[in-house]
C-alpha cells in the first residue's frame, strides 16, 4: 500500500473553492455564530428553530414556555431550540440536558432544530429544561410534552 508523502514545510495549505481551509472554518464561524463561541451574527428568521446567530425577534420568554408545561416521570418532553448550528452545539446541549436529575436520554436533530428529553422515575422541572438551554446559548422556540408517562 502506498503511504501519502507529508506536507514539505512551508508548502501552502490545501485550497477549497479559492479559500484556504483556515480561513474557510474562520468564515464558517463567523457565519454560523455558533453558541460554542463568542462570535454571532445577526440573521433573520422566522421564529421557527434554525441556524445561530441573534435570536429571533419574536422569541418567547423561557419562562413564559415552560410556566404551561409540566412534566411528569416517563414523560417525553420535545424543545424547539433555536441557534444550533454545530455537532459541538448538539454535544453541549446533550451533556447539559443528561446532567438535570430525572433526564435519562436526550436526542437532538440539529437540522430541525429539535431536541427529544426523555425523563426517567423522576421528572426535571420544565423551568429547569428551559434554564439549561438559554444558559447554553440557545433560544428556546418552543416545549411540548408529546408522550405521557405512566399517568
Amino acid at each position: 500500500m502506498d503511504r501519502p508523502t507529508p506536507r514539505p514545510a512551508g508548502r501552502p495549505l490545501p485550497r477549497l473553492r479559492g479559500l484556504a481551509v483556515p480561513a474557510l472554518l474562520a468564515a464558517a464561524a463567523l457565519a454560523g455564530g455558533c453558541a460554542s463561541t463568542s462570535t454571532t451574527t445577526t440573521t433573520t428568521g422566522d421564529g421557527a428553530a434554525g441556524a445561530a446567530g441573534a435570536a429571533p425577534a419574536d422569541a418567547p420568554a423561557p419562562g413564559a414556555l415552560a410556566s404551561g408545561v409540566t412534566v411528569a416521570p416517563g414523560d417525553v418532553v420535545e424543545l424547539s431550540v433555536w441557534g444550533m448550528s454545530c455537532p459541538k452545539c448538539v454535544t453541549n446541549i446533550d451533556r447539559l440536558l443528561m446532567d438535570l436529575d430525572g433526564v435519562t436520554e436526550v436526542r437532538t436533530d440539529m437540522s430541525r432544530g429539535l431536541v427529544t428529553v426523555g425523563t426517567g422515575g423522576t421528572a426535571p422541572r420544565a423551568e429547569a429544561l428551559a434554564d439549561v438551554v438559554t444558559k447554553a446559548g440557545f433560544t428556546l422556540m418552543g416545549m411540548r410534552v408529546v408522550e405521557g408517562g405512566a399517568g
